[in-house]
């Protein structure tokens, strides 16, 4: 990832280490200089954040998509979650700005083993964190390499990850940023393969904007969930606190409201008008007893309400 190089108490160096060495921070005689791109192996699941909401917009280039053609973006939008075989998973909307169809993935980051999954079987490996040494081979995969960069003029880590096409001669390479999620993917191989390169030009992470949004106000409709959905909570059982989450297709008013076995409302969690699109909500039981409780959504003419059980 790096290599720092400390010389007195107050001068030390850190360089990323791709192919060359290059400084990118130094400390000298107390001063410092660039930034000291260091990551944690704590905070490995931000290479790939999974929070309902998050957005990444990317224009789309290549073999296929000439330069005259870079008006052509695709928007993946963290949408909510489901549960496959007892596994919460996210769902992920995928679309093209030239296309009316939505492809909807599931992902999800496991933080025992810093595996990254997209998709529900084994094979859907992406991206394994846990391995830090360039050319370490997972599934289908190689880690190429992991160096410091910036995006969006801000400092980050990133992982270099390529995959073999079932065509030969076709390579998939994808790049990942600590922070920040897939910020590139593109395709090199045989010319008569629909060849691309993808590069992030917009994120939203954690309700925090990079970058400009290319696509105008219509298409951000388009991207909008289609229909009403309420989530179950997640963990479910849980102590002391646990995860909502809702979506919208319009403007709506909403109020979410937890109430005991015996009818009686114990928090309101949102009462007020949310714009159309995909919201979470914290509720934390810190205060309650042990139990089955129900929370309830109200927005227009929908009702709908779903159990969870907390356990101290």
């Amino acid at each position: 990832m790096g290599l720092t190089k400390e010389i007195s108490d107050d001068q030390d160096f850190f360089y990323g280490t791709d192919v060359d060495y290059t400084l990118i921070y130094a400390k000298i005689n107390g001063k410092e200089y660039g930034t000291k791109a260091i990551l944690y192996a704590d905070s490995l699941s931000q290479y790939h954040p999974l929070q309902t909401g998050n957005t990444w917009t990317y224009r789309i280039g290549g073999y296929s998509y000439p330069d005259t053609t870079n008006k052509i973006y695709m928007t993946r939008v963290v949408t909510g979650d489901t549960v496959i075989g007892y596994v919460l998973y996210k769902k992920v909307t995928e679309q093209w700005s030239n296309s009316i169809n939505k492809t909807v993935r599931v992902e999800r980051f496991d933080d025992v083993t810093g595996n990254y999954y997209r998709g529900a079987h084994p094979d859907d490996l992406e991206d394994s964190t846990a391995a830090s040494t360039p050319m370490t081979i997972f599934r289908r995969r190689q880690l190429m390499y992991i160096s410091p960069f910036q995006i969006f003029s801000l400092p980050t880590v990133i992982r270099e990850i390529t995959e073999s096409a079932v065509i030969a001669s076709t390579q998939y390479f994808y790049m990942y940023a600590h922070g920040f999620g897939l910020i590139g993917e593109r395709l090199q191989g045989v010319s008569a393969l629909p060849s691309y390169l993808a590069t992030l030009v917009y994120a939203k992470i954690n309700g925090k904007e990079f970058g400009t949004n290319p696509l105008s106000v219509d298409d951000r409709y388009n991207m909008l969930p289609a229909e009403f959905s309420l989530s179950q909570n997640y963990p479910n059982p849980f102590n002391p606190a646990t995860v909502i989450n809702y979506q919208l297709p319009r403007q709506s008013n909403v109020l979410l409201k937890v109430f005991n076995v015996l009818g009686k409302e114990v928090a309101t969690l949102v009462n007020e008008q949310k714009d159309a699109g995909t919201y979470s909500v914290q509720f934390d039981a810190s205060s309650l007893a042990s139990g089955l409780y129900f929370y309830q959504i109200r927005t227009g003419n929908i009702v709908e309400t779903k159990k969870m059980l907390l356990i101290k």
